[in-house]
């Protein structure tokens, strides 16, 4: 156990019957991270529990899975992608694939918006269009219209687009030649699809 401050901080089973802890012992929860792992899972089903009767389509992940508000094949496109980015982008064309006009991805991760706007196009032939992205969380969420940007970008700058973005650093800096480094974590997303 690793020691925070006089408290011990210990792993801790998410459901229902736990109440969340508040102040210093939120942190102390969050710098568990099996206690993060717990939540996600938790959530990622409360939140299809909560928006089954909803209009809009759902994907989360839990882990390795996928979950759906609404019955839905994922099988017919496995994943064998390591990372989530990639994996919300083949969730976002399977969708678009099975009819959905309109998205809304949530993350906190930078790749998934170089990547929604590098394959905008390819997403906007098969029928999509409007894609939305939540990025950040809490009150720093920004809401990025992906459609207006890869209009505006232009189709060869979004084709080169995730070459620069890994030559930058990808996720783990901000700008070139590791000046201004900073870590970014993507540990839930979320679609709503129409």
């Amino acid at each position: 156990m690793k020691r925070l401050g006089k408290a011990a901080a210990k792993s801790t089973r998410v459901s229902e019957k736990v109440t969340i802890p508040k102040g210093k012992h939120w942190e102390a929860f969050l710098k568990v991270g099996e206690n993060k792992n717990e939540l996600f899972k938790f959530l990622a089903d409360e939140l299809v529990k909560a928006t089954s009767t909803s209009h809009y389509h759902l994907l989360t992940t839990k882990g390795e899975f996928v979950l759906s508000n609404k019955a839905v094949e994922v099988s017919k496109t496995p994943s064998d992608h390591e990372q989530a980015d990639s994996r919300m982008m083949l969730r976002l064309h399977h969708a678009v694939v099975d009819g959905h006009n309109k998205a809304f991805p949530r993350t906190v991760v930078s790749d998934v918006i170089v990547l929604a706007v590098h394959f905008f196009k390819t997403f906007q032939n098969l029928g999509i269009t409007e894609l939305w992205i939540g990025f950040g969380s809490g009150k720093a969420c920004t809401i990025i219209p992906v459609h207006e940007v890869s209009m505006q970008v232009g189709p060869d700058k979004c084709k080169a687009l995730p070459f620069f973005h890994a030559f930058t650093g990808c996720d783990v800096t901000s700008s070139m030649l590791n000046i201004g480094r900073r870590s970014q974590h993507g540990l839930l997303g979320q679609f709503f699809l129409m």
